[in-house]
């Protein structure tokens, strides 16, 4: 049975992408910038219209646990779509980026899989309309207890929370998780959402989350107290651990430990969309490896700085080959390839400074064993019927010293990638070892 480290919930989007001129947009009664819902038959008329489509797969959790499982994390994404053209490729992308899809697609599905037509205008404004489709009738049905009870951590989607039956999902899916021994969090996603189910909003965030993560106009929008020091406090008295974004003023982290202030670098963005998500992905991967609240922090701002340099709301082809951790020994970015990650069970390793001193430190270890290897190896490899007999149970005795420096060897390369790991995680300064 699969133990995830992170499960998400969400609507399952099709992002369908193409470039536009203002004059296409106004001949379709597309309302540029903004982002609307549309009917069926408004979706299909626009799908039609779109010209050299370029297609990925969207929604914002599954954003956020795509992010996750590109740093590593072993996770697993529940939507529902039907089995149609685009959900039968938003299931295999989502595979191909490394997250389980739990529920296949929908035979005979009730709706059409959910899609997001977004046209792109030379200005770079995006003008969204999306069809919720079969997405929005996610139920308890589409929520297999085997893996919300295996899962360390559950990460819920507010949109969801517009239908009763997606109500009654959450519940399901937090109360499976919990009495596995996980916790459960929820993204607000929108305050025009809170303002439709406030009571029942609360009544979960109180009752049945462990974590909340918003931007600042979700978090307002709870208790609407007009001053974000009086709301981050009410939702803190509600929830253990209430994570707020600030766009360029930073994150805002409320816990038992207290009030945690994390600025951040203000950069010009090439496009904002997904910032929030990517965040989110950092924000978890670090609280499932049990680093503090600032490191968490850290890692979720090095995500959300990194998706919003380039076009589009998850990590590039390239950046999802790389773990950033930006809570090296020495404070350095430290990037990962994700093939060396999964030989070293996703651990992190620290930055090239880090890893010279570990290596320094075992190197006369290292030169001892080398020494004795290539003693024994230049006779071991002789012909024992032609050595004398001295030298040929000399010879069998280094045969065996043989097997007792591989074994030293694995030794060796284990102490220095725990030495390697040490710089990671508890920051402690490796000694330098003397020369000669």
């Amino acid at each position: 049975m699969t133990t995830y480290d992170l499960v998400g919930i969400g609507n399952a989007v099709v992002d369908v992408i193409t470039q536009s001129d203002d004059t296409f947009l106004d001949h379709m009664g597309i309302e540029k910038g903004i982002m609307q819902l549309v009917e069926r038959d408004r979706a299909e008329v626009l799908y039609a219209a779109m010209s050299e489509r370029v297609q990925t797969p969207g929604g914002a959790v599954a954003n956020t646990i795509a992010g996750a499982g590109a740093l590593g994390l072993n996770a697993a994404f529940i939507g529902r779509v039907h089995d149609d053209a685009l959900g039968k490729f938003y299931a295999k992308a989502m595979e191909d980026d490394g997250v389980g899809f739990v529920n296949p697609p929908v035979p005979g599905g009730e709706l059409p899989t959910s899609r997001s037509m977004i046209f792109v205008s030379p200005d770079g404004e995006r003008s969204m309309n999306t069809y919720l489709g079969i997405s929005s009738e996610l139920s308890s049905d589409d929520v297999p207890s085997d893996v919300a009870g295996n899962a360390k951590l559950m990460f819920l989607e507010g949109y969801l929370f517009d239908k009763d039956k997606g109500k009654s999902a959450f519940l399901e899916a937090a109360r499976t998780t919990r009495k596995g021994g996980g916790k459960t969090g929820i993204a607000i996603s929108d305050p025009f959402c809170v303002e439709r189910h406030r009571a029942d909003f609360l009544s979960l965030i109180e009752n049945e989350m462990d974590f909340v993560i918003g931007n600042e106009a979700e978090i307002r929008s709870l208790f609407q107290n007009d001053d974000l020091d009086a709301d981050l406090n009410a939702v803190a008295a509600i929830c253990p651990l209430v994570v707020c974004t600030r766009s360029g003023d930073g994150v805002t982290v409320m816990s038992p430990e207290g009030r945690l202030d994390v600025g951040v670098e203000k950069i010009t963005p090439v496009d904002a969309t997904g910032a929030g998500d990517q965040f989110a992905a950092g924000f978890l991967f670090g609280l499932s490896k049990g680093y503090e609240m600032e490191r968490c922090v850290k890692i979720g701002n090095a995500c959300a700085r990194e998706v919003i340099t380039h076009i589009g709301p998850r990590p590039l082809a390239a950046a999802a080959r790389l773990s950033r951790d930006p809570q090296g020994a020495c404070g350095r970015p430290v990037p990962i390839r994700a093939e060396k990650a999964a030989r070293c069970g996703g651990r992190h390793h620290p930055c090239l400074r880090c890893r010279t001193r570990a290596r320094r430190q075992l190197r006369p270890r290292h030169a001892a064993l080398g020494g004795e290897f290539w003693q024994f190896r230049e006779l071991g490899s002789a012909d024992p019927c032609a050595l004398p007999d001295g030298l040929a149970r000399r010879q069998r005795s280094y045969r065996h010293a043989s097997l007792r420096f591989s074994r030293a060897m694995d030794e060796l390369f284990t102490a220095q990638h725990l030495a390697l790991d040490r710089a990671v995680d508890c920051g402690a300064p490796l000694r330098r070892a003397p020369r000669g």
